[in-house]
């Protein structure tokens, strides 16, 4: 009997033992949901952001070759012809400006005795380039042609049926500023030239046609800075006067002027 009871007893804290290490129950299986995600309002959407597409860059200009000899050797022989031209528009322009004070004072002298020159030079990767030396107004001269302007013009008229000389006429530009008159005069038979006779030098587009003009009448050790005008054109403008798709007087607009 006892040994049943300690048996007993042995099986029954062998089962309390193992229901005591049993493993609790697995938890009930939970439905398993998506996460909701909130929409944001229709005034906070975003329109999807579209890059602008860059053009493809343009192919640059292929660089014209140089020239041949042949073709420097007639560049050249154009520029000397076109300096005779440019000395002849610069005598021209002195002598409108002295015919125009000879009305008044048949018997005096303008300009100094320098002489008008003219250099033209090829300069490769720019175009041409002229020098031209024009003769200067005498400025005591030109002191003194003002003086018998203002005089006269303020002299009463002695027929009062006829005007006066001055009031009016070219004359009176000429004799109030003499200077100022000549160097008018020259700028534009110098833009004449440069836009109606350099055809023969062939420029190409992107070269240049400039002109120079300066005071040729500078002396030794003078402290003053001969005056000094530039003119210049481009090839492209003087090809599109040539071929006639633009007129003389754009063509003429189209002259950089610029005095030092």
């Amino acid at each position: 009997m006892l040994i049943q009871v300690i048996t007993i007893a042995v099986l029954g804290a062998g089962i309390g033992v193992s229901r005591a290490q049993d493993p609790p129950p697995p938890p009930p299986p939970q439905s398993q949901t998506a996460p909701q995600t909130q929409t944001p309002p229709a005034s906070q959407t975003q329109a999807p952001v579209t890059l602008p597409v860059a053009a493809p860059a343009a192919a640059p200009a292929a660089a014209l070759p140089p020239l041949t000899r042949e073709q420097i050797q007639e560049r050249r022989s154009a520029i000397f012809m076109m300096e005779g031209s440019l000395m002849k528009a610069v005598m021209l322009a002195a002598q409108n400006t002295a015919t125009e004070i000879r009305r008044v004072e048949p018997n005096i002298v303008m300009f100094s005795a320098a002489p008008v020159k003219a250099h033209g030079t090829y300069l490769e990767t720019y175009g041409v380039f002229f020098q031209v030396e024009i003769p200067s107004v005498i400025p005591s001269v030109a002191s003194l042609v003002e003086t018998i302007a203002r005089d006269r013009m303020a002299r009463p008229n002695p027929n009062p049926a006829r005007p006066a000389a001055l009031t009016g006429s070219p004359s009176s530009e000429a004799l109030m500023n003499p200077d100022a008159h000549y160097v008018e005069s020259v700028k534009q038979r110098l833009i004449d030239v440069m836009v109606r006779l350099s055809n023969s030098l062939e420029l190409r587009p992107d070269e240049w046609l400039t002109v120079e003009a300066r005071d040729g009448s500078e002396a030794p050790g003078q402290l003053a800075q001969p005056s000094t005008m530039n003119l210049r054109i481009r090839g492209s403008d003087l090809a599109d006067f040539f071929a006639g798709r633009i007129t003389l007087e754009e063509a003429r607009k189209r002259v950089d002027v610029r005095a030092f």
